[in-house]
């Protein structure tokens, strides 16, 4: 039934004068539960089934969304209209020779196979992001697990206010065209959200960790668990920290909000200005020779691992910085990454189903050397874990905050700060970084990070 739907709306937009028609259908569909003092206070059900259509017309793209299968051909024409609106001469989105790239006629050969039929059935690609425990077990499943964790930190650390935020989803993402593209999809996430709140003298501390996995299993929660828990035993004394440069160490969750910085420098639109400091670098020794970065879509259980774009196209890890040598960018079909002229597969659609370019796993390659020894190396510096009010500009300079950071003495924890601000650029970070760790992890759902050291960032304090 589906099928036939599918195929009438391409006959029909070659009918009404389209060139080129693609139909994108994702459906998500998610349940979460929210756990505090001692009991369940909420349980959420989500859905989200939404389709998109795009068009080219006279050499000129239209695009429209709807909610509802039935008001496909009514997007269609909405789309074609849109097309006529359209600044002339707009490069195809659809035409793979123009753009460079490569139409997806096979996967990746890290993830799995994946065929690409003209016509009939649809490969479901159950890549290393499905499990299927996820869509196996129950809502009561995720009840009692809140409220285990619940109770372990309530007895483990007593004091603050714990909240446990929990849930599941599955993904399917269907894309067809009248190139002959038709591939679809699926995929899971479970995450846990553990924060607590504790007043203490002259402010209230809030402190907690977000993990996510395709899988259940590769979520370990007693680390987790203790992880947050150490936030609260360091936050019992209050350091002070002197303003200037000084060494800081990175935990995972801090070495994201530097790749978040460089994930806004390395779109076609930011590689296009002319303040970005990448511009223009491409080749060029800008980090350490041991330093890679790349976005990887086949990050064993990561959230956002496909074969496949959300433009049908072909998925492969893309070298960002590869031996200390920047690469170039990433791009999409409709948004060609503008250094490497094509696509890398980093099309991604949100709930309105128009295709944007995104990172899906973006790697800082892990070292051999452990957090506790990255601390002991520093005679005075500072620990920067939670990260607030990031700032970051076009130009690569950005500052944070730090929600929770601590005070390294003498190659121990002393304690945690407060009011304490960050500041550097993309470039600092790459001239200033003197080692990675090993630990890394996947923070935010799109960065997997390792600890870093990093000898050059202003620290200021108020």
């Amino acid at each position: 039934m589906e099928q036939n739907i599918y195929a009438g709306i391409l006959e029909r937009g070659v009918e009404l004068g389209a060139s080129q028609i693609e139909i994108y259908h994702v459906r998500k569909t998610g349940e979460s539960v929210i756990w505090r003092e001692r009991g369940v206070a909420s349980i959420e059900i989500s859905t989200l089934d939404r389709f998109g259509i795009r068009v080219l017309v006279d050499g000129k793209t239209g695009f429209a969304s709807t909610t509802s299968a039935e008001s496909l051909e009514d997007s269609l024409i909405r789309s074609i209209e849109a097309s006529r609106l359209a600044s002339s001469g707009f490069t195809s989105v659809f035409d793979l020779t123009e753009t460079g790239g490569e139409k997806a006629g096979k996967s990746g050969d890290v993830v799995s196979e994946i065929s690409f039929f003209p016509t009939g059935g649809v490969p479901f690609c159950e890549t290393i992001n499905y499990d299927d425990k996820l869509i196996t077990s129950g809502r009561g499943d995720l009840i009692r697990l809140a409220e285990k964790i619940g109770s372990k930190l309530e007895d483990g650390y007593p004091g603050p206010a714990w909240e446990v935020r929990l849930g599941k989803a599955s993904v399917r993402k269907r894309i067809l065209s009248t190139l002959g593209v038709d591939a679809a999809h699926i995929s899971t996430k479970f995450w846990v959200d553990i924060n607590g709140t504790l007043a203490v003298p002259g402010e209230i501390f809030t402190a907690g960790d977000y993990v996510s996995s395709a899988s259940f299993d590769m979520i370990d929660f007693p680390i987790l668990i203790d992880g947050v828990m150490d936030r609260f035993r360091y936050a019992r004394k209050l350091s002070r920290v002197s303003s200037g440069r000084m060494p800081i160490v990175f935990t995972p969750r801090g070495t994201a909000a530097i790749l978040r910085v460089l994930s806004s420098l390395v779109v076609p639109e930011a590689l296009m200005g002319g303040s970005n400091p990448l511009t223009g670098e491409k080749d060029r020794l800008i980090a350490p020779e041991w330093m890679d970065i790349y976005d990887d879509p086949h990050l064993d259980w990561g959230v956002m691992t496909s074969p496949i774009d959300d433009e049908g196209f072909a998925t492969n890890p893309t070298p960002i910085i590869e031996a200390g040598v920047f690469r170039g960018g990433i791009g999409s079909l409709s948004e060609p990454d503008p250094i490497r002229s094509g696509s890398t597969g980093n099309c991604f659609r949100d709930g309105d189903c128009r295709p944007r370019v995104g990172i899906t796993t973006l790697t800082l390659e892990e070292g051999d050397v452990p957090f506790s020894t990255m601390i002991s190396s520093i005679d005075k510096g500072l620990v920067a874990d939670g990260i607030m009010g990031l700032t970051s500009r076009a130009d690569g300079t950005f500052s944070m905050g730090l929600q929770t950071g601590y005070l390294v003495e003498n190659g121990e924890i002393q304690g945690r700060v407060r009011d304490v601000m960050i500041s550097g650029s993309i470039m600092d970070f790459f001239h200033s970084c003197e080692l990675t760790g090993c630990g890394g992890r996947l923070c935010e759902d799109r960065f997997f990070a390792p600890p870093v050291l990093v000898s050059g960032f202003l620290v200021t304090s108020a």
